[in-house]
């Protein structure tokens, strides 16, 4: 009876995140220099507790190579960004609409989509390289959500493997 007091409290997967509604356009995959630096706030959130514990105890192995597991376990885990001619996925989220985006902005290995209203933003961490890739083709399928027809044939990217940024 005990085992099965666990699968009461189950949360079913969100049924935003089942498929995308339009044709595929991209997949891009992330580095795992993009990753290491998408998750800069977690790893300093982990690493500050990890510090006031050496301050006051000293240095200890265990801690810290649990600290270095985990950060390297989240830095391994592969990350994809999936464009559709309607919507866009970054990572393990939902599908957002184009239609949620007012523009983008490029700068440093990063492409920021402007939410519409009070919208939350998305940053992609992408290389240099792909930012230069990527950002047209986002502003064209934003540019063609407002007019309302979507276009005839998407622009499709093959998967992209990861490239160096320079």
């Amino acid at each position: 009876m005990f085992l099965s007091i666990p699968a009461w409290h189950s949360v079913p997967w969100p049924t935003t995140a089942v498929g995308p509604e339009g044709a595929v356009a991209a997949r891009i995959r992330v580095g795992w220099r993009e990753r290491l630096r998408l998750h800069t706030g977690p790893l300093a959130g982990g690493a500050a507790p990890l510090l006031v514990d050496v301050l006051l105890r000293g240095p200890q192995p265990v801690p810290f190579a649990l600290f270095l597991l985990g950060a390297l376990l989240l830095v391994a885990v592969p990350l994809h960004y999936t464009v559709t001619d309607r919507d866009l996925r970054p990572g393990r989220t939902g599908f957002r609409r184009w239609t949620e985006f007012a523009g983008v902005s490029a700068g440093h290995g990063q492409l920021r989509l402007q939410p519409v209203g009070g919208g939350r933003l998305v940053t992609l961490w992408l290389s240099r390289t792909q930012v230069a890739d990527l950002e047209p083709i986002l502003r064209r399928q934003i540019w063609v959500s407002y007019r309302g027809a979507g276009p005839r044939r998407p622009t499709v990217l093959h998967d992209q493997t990861h490239r160096r940024s320079a």
